[in-house]
């Protein structure tokens, strides 16, 4: 499928530059509307490209002064009218009016201003509201390499007005990034084009200088990077560096030439790195992957300390599969929420946005309402966040969904008690599992966390999802029998805070983080945790424990060590997934590793 099917392309000018990336985003699938002040420039493009056969239905001329913000709001709104949508706004209207500075007039000088400058502005205002609505939108503009460098003869209104656009661009980008609206540039040198044409060649020489191609670049290589930049593969970046900029062309395997990109600015490192290299290579100790556990590590990015943990907690074989899949992307995995979504409605949505849909299953245990999804991005598709924003899905690990479901017993419990609860994620799993299983939520549900804003933070994620009911509680877990003031409960869930090494392709500096101190920390809060809790949990009731972590210290032993204790000689072992614990492994391909077990209170103490 091409990146820009069913998409919306709004461009601000119809010089040269805009051609070119209508023509690119035209053959990727668009819909362009062009706006420029001058009828004849919007007439001449757009029967240029019905010409070369272009589809005239995708095709719409607005005639619109970008120094006027009413005729961009009106330009906005007529393709809103007419398609309902904008994806994406590409910035190219602006003019250049060289002279000296002494030879330069007041009008000169206002006239860039107005149009490369003011005109962006008034363009990016005019479509962020219909973006921020639907939580979805990329806006590319147009700035120069002479922003960047004050090259001569480009001119001090021009520098001036690219500076002043690279910096509402760097602004813009962290402004609307929690809109899911991301904000670029392309900065340009001198290109073979319109603008240019009627130049001195002393002149295009003195433009040119500078350029390791010694050569203007093409019009077809600005469209390029427009086209990736204002589509979702390029959802990760906003707001245009330097540097990152030009990580985002090479992730796109777009070739990084100066005469389109802002300059490049040569890494000093290079030679130091390989006189280094050369010095130790006598004495590193390189070793053979295929044999020698820690030259694996090395291989996966691994420290060897926790390297040669995985392999005595784990096996070398597993541990190898671990190490390999850690360095993997994560696949996504969505649950679709029973309470406010119709069956089948979130992964019919999802296959209306071209994504692949798939019932999921983990340790051999389906887990209903958990659906994997590909690619990742049709998270940025507009419908998708739409969905979530209604709260009908919510993105989650299958191993997280299955945990939920598989410590709910076999009689809806009267009363439920979540310890560490969070942002609210499994309180959500566990009510949508509830649902399935038994028709609506669970009854009595209290939710506990230590952190005053993460309750809050709960309940309004809870609410989001039909879970008005949930009760958010500020308490210290560890003494949970004083600050709840005797309640027991039929059901307590402990999601304990662990090292996370399960989640290591989606934290993958946990691995540089943590240390064996920190293991040894956590497995005696873990402990501690259980302890607490089991003094809520009724006679004949149920206790669960989880942990998104593989290290025998935080679940084995933990799990022991529980049992051996005052509180825990009232619990024995209960099933979970027909077996004595659920604990898929992290391999290519699967989802998460975690670790659950059941304890059920069979006395009093």
């Amino acid at each position: 499928m091409e990146r820009y099917q069913d998409k919306v392309v709004l461009i601000t000018g119809a010089g040269d530059v805009a051609e070119a990336a209508a023509k690119r985003l035209l053959c990727e699938g668009a819909k362009v509307a062009f706006s420029d002040f001058s009828q004849e420039a919007l007439d001449a493009a757009i029967s240029g490209l019905k010409a070369e056969g272009w589809d005239g239905e995708r095709l719409m001329g607005i005639k619109c002064d970008v120094r006027k913000y009413e005729e961009c709001e009106a330009a906005a709104n007529a393709v809103l009218a007419r398609w309902g949508q904008i994806d994406t706004l590409v910035a190219t209207a602006g003019i250049i009016r060289h002279c000296p500075i002494d030879e330069m007039t007041e009008a000169q000088w206002q006239d860039v201003v107005d149009i490369n400058l003011t005109g962006v502005f008034h363009a990016v205002k005019s479509v962020v509201p219909s973006m921020k609505e639907r939580k979805y939108g990329h806006i590319v503009v147009i700035s120069s390499i002479g922003g960047r460098t004050g090259r001569p003869g480009v001119g001090v209104n021009y520098a001036a007005t690219k500076a002043g656009v690279n910096g509402l661009v760097m602004c813009l980008g962290y402004e609307l990034g929690p809109w899911q609206i991301t904000v670029n540039s392309v900065a340009p040198g001198p290109l073979k084009g319109k603008m240019f044409a009627g130049m001195t060649q002393d002149r295009i020489e003195s433009l040119s200088a500078g350029i390791r191609l010694q050569r203007m670049g093409e019009l077809s290589d600005v469209a390029a990077a427009i086209a990736y930049l204002g589509s979702d593969n390029a959802y990760l970046f906003t707001a245009d560096r330097k540097r990152g900029y030009q990580s985002a062309l090479a992730l796109a395997g777009l070739p990084l030439r100066e005469d389109y990109c802002v300059e490049m600015t040569a890494l000093d490192m290079e030679d130091a790195a390989l006189r280094a290299l050369t010095r130790v290579a006598a004495e590193f100790p390189f070793g053979d992957p295929g044999t020698d556990d820690a030259a694996f590590a090395r291989l996966c990015g691994f420290p060897q300390w926790l390297a040669e943990l995985l392999v005595r907690d784990l096996g070398p074989e597993t541990a190898r599969a671990f190490m390999r899949a850690s360095n993997e992307p994560a696949p996504l995995f969505v649950a679709d929420n029973p309470l406010k979504a119709q069956p089948g409605e979130v992964a019919a949505e999802l296959e209306r946005a071209k994504a692949s849909v798939e019932p999921v299953a983990v340790g051999g245990v389906s887990v209903e309402g958990c659906l994997r999804v590909a690619p990742a991005r049709v998270l940025a598709d507009g419908r998708i966040r739409h969905l979530i924003d209604q709260g009908k899905m919510l993105v989650s690990d299958a191993s997280s969904q299955a945990v939920a479901s598989l410590i709910l017993p076999e009689r809806m419990p009267a009363s439920l008690l979540e310890v560490g609860a969070g942002r609210g994620t499994k309180t959500i799993l566990l009510e949508g599992a509830a649902v399935r299983r038994w028709g609506e939520p669970l009854h009595a549900h209290a939710a506990v966390d230590n952190h005053p804003f993460k309750v809050k933070l709960l309940k309004e994620r809870a609410s989001e999802y039909g879970l008005d009911s949930v009760e958010g509680i500020v308490a210290d877990a560890t003494r949970l029998q004083g600050d709840l003031e005797g309640r027991e409960f039929d059901l307590v869930f402990i999601d304990a805070p662990c090292s996370g090494l399960g989640t290591l392709r989606r934290h993958p500096e946990i691995r540089w983080r943590i240390t064996p101190a920190h293991i040894d920390d956590l497995a005696r809060t873990q402990l501690a945790l259980l302890r607490s809790a089991a003094t809520c949990v009724s006679v004949g009731g149920t206790l669960a424990y989880a942990t998104c972590t593989v290290t025998r210290k935080e679940n084995f032993d933990v799990v022991k060590a529980f049992l051996a204790s005052p509180e825990g000689s009232a619990f024995a072992l209960a099933p979970i997934g027909g077996r004595s614990c659920f604990a898929p492994q992290l391999v290519p391909g699967s989802s998460d590793a975690h670790f659950a077990v059941v304890f059920v209170r069979k006395s009093g103490r």
